[in-house]
């Protein structure tokens, strides 16, 4: 067993590991750290029929039933008209409408071909995200509206988002959509031409923007959110600083600000290949999220406060209270399963498996699922990296509600090992991180993940960075 000391140098030497070679080098997604770990280490195929019976057994299971667990639904496209320079999501750019038409049948199948399997369960929230849904002709929302609704039971209190660009979507589209979904998500980015030039989005107006939100609001949407970057190239703050002043004039429920999560080809292009540039400019932006708080509070929006450090955080302005305040899956994974249609879409069944697809096939049994059979200690360990990724307080007597067992006894080793060290704030409530800085922050959630998971994880990226860089150079 190594010692304390050691362990944290060698997590430390991990953190430098990951911020040189992972393809989104952006520091610090703990939540995130356990589901690539698992997936990349220990990760195995499984059919479409497989998973279809695994979640048959576990909606129908007494621990199911016992637990109440919160079932949410996620469908994903993979298509854009075209991909962001900043953006480190799959993305298929600039899909042909008989592209379009494939993808709408194969996710149609793979809904009905999974309706027996699902009927024993309730989802609460339903995200359709991606890529663009808003690149869908209103007769193709239509049917994904009609179909899902017909097959899988869905709350009626929950939060049904849809994800909308601008520039693609119309009010025959939004009107389509209204008739299962009550969130619209307006992803703005800049209002800045120069800036969105410079990131390759392509043509976006206010007046384009303004539309989108009167026609939201026309179509019956319940609640409407934009979404902001900050830390994008050629935006120095004052463009943001507009930006914010513009989306704040039409009075969404809600406003999300972003930070960039630079994909490589992002930072070699602006930022010399320098995390270090990059973290460096992002907050230069702190004195300009501080002034739209001051203008946000003035026009009547409450302004997210967090403890995780500002570089590696999104923040949240709410005019409605009741509005959801983000991506609301996952936000207690120990508690939710996540069932995920579409390519590239990430599922998770609590105490079972976490798995992800691969492209559609016409016949869904068929259908590949890259993931990995999980555990309760799994779970307990993602609940803990949950916490840490919040930057909130890993509340002790929730995780006994939950897994009928204390905290500290599960992990004495670990809270005994940094509190040795002084990295952890306890409460009556619980514990949470002491450090700030983001590299010591997943340095101290490394030693509540398996050692040999992580050095397994570690060595599979080294090995990628290495293929990587022997790789011959694309053709221009």
């Amino acid at each position: 067993m190594l010692h304390t000391d050691k362990k944290i140098r060698l997590f430390r030497c991990f953190t430098s590991a990951l911020e040189r070679l992972n393809p989104y080098p952006y520091p610090l997604h703990i939540n995130n750290l356990f589901g690539n770990l698992i997936l990349s280490w220990q990760g195995e195929n499984f059919s479409g029929r497989e998973v279809r019976d695994i979640w048959k057994r576990f909606i129908a299971s007494p621990e199911y039933a016992r637990r109440k667990d919160t079932l949410n639904l996620y469908i994903g496209t993979p298509f854009c008209s075209s991909k962001c320079k900043y953006c480190i999501y799959f993305k298929n750019a600039a899909a042909s409408p008989a592209e379009l038409s494939r993808y709408v049948a194969a996710l149609l199948q793979s809904v009905k071909y999974n309706k027996e399997a699902l009927a024993g369960g309730v989802f609460k929230h339903v995200y359709f995200g991606g890529g663009t849904p808003s690149l869908f002709e209103a007769r193709q929302l239509g049917d994904i509206c009609s179909v899902v609704r017909e097959n899988i039971k869905v709350s009626p209190d929950g939060d049904r988002v849809l994800e909308v660009n601008p520039r693609s979507v119309t009010r025959e589209k939004l009107d389509a959509a209204a008739t299962f979904f009550n969130n619209l998500s307006i992803g703005v980015q800049s209002l800045d031409h120069r800036v969105l030039k410079h990131m390759g989005r392509g043509r976006q107006t206010f007046k384009m923007v303004q539309k989108t939100v009167e026609d939201g609001r026309k179509a019956g949407f319940k609640y409407i959110s934009l979404d902001l970057l900050r830390g994008l190239y050629g935006d120095n703050g004052r463009p943001f600083l507009e930006s914010f002043k513009k989306t704040l004039s039409l009075s969404p429920d809600l406003i999300r600000v972003y930070p960039v999560m630079p994909s490589n080809v992002y930072l070699k292009e602006f930022h010399e290949t320098s995390l270090k540039k990059f973290l460096l400019h992002i907050r230069s932006h702190k004195q300009w999220l501080a002034a739209a708080g001051e203008l946000a509070d003035k026009t009547g929006y409450i302004m997210s406060r967090s403890r995780v450090p500002m570089s590696s955080r999104f923040i949240t302005f709410r005019r409605n209270p009741s509005a959801p305040e983000g991506y609301t899956f996952r936000s207690e994974a120990a508690v939710q399963s996540v069932f995920g249609l579409g390519h590239h879409a990430n599922s998770y069944i609590n105490g079972v498996l976490e798995y992800h697809s691969t492209p559609l096939k016409g016949q869904p049994g068929q259908n590949i699922y890259r993931g990995m059979k999980i555990s309760k200690i799994d779970e307990m360990r993602r609940y803990v990296l949950a916490g840490f990724s919040g930057s909130e307080t890993v509340s002790e007597e929730k995780f006994e509600k939950i897994f009928h067992t204390g905290l500290r006894g599960v992990f004495k080793r670990e809270i005994a090992e940094l509190s040795a060290m002084d990295k952890l704030l306890f409460s009556a409530a619980g514990f949470s991180l002491r450090p700030s800085d983001p590299r010591e922050r997943l340095a101290c959630a490394m030693f509540f993940v398996d050692f040999e998971c992580l050095a397994g994880y570690i060595k599979n990226i080294i090995a990628e960075g290495k293929r990587r860089d022997s790789d011959p150079p694309d053709p221009d």
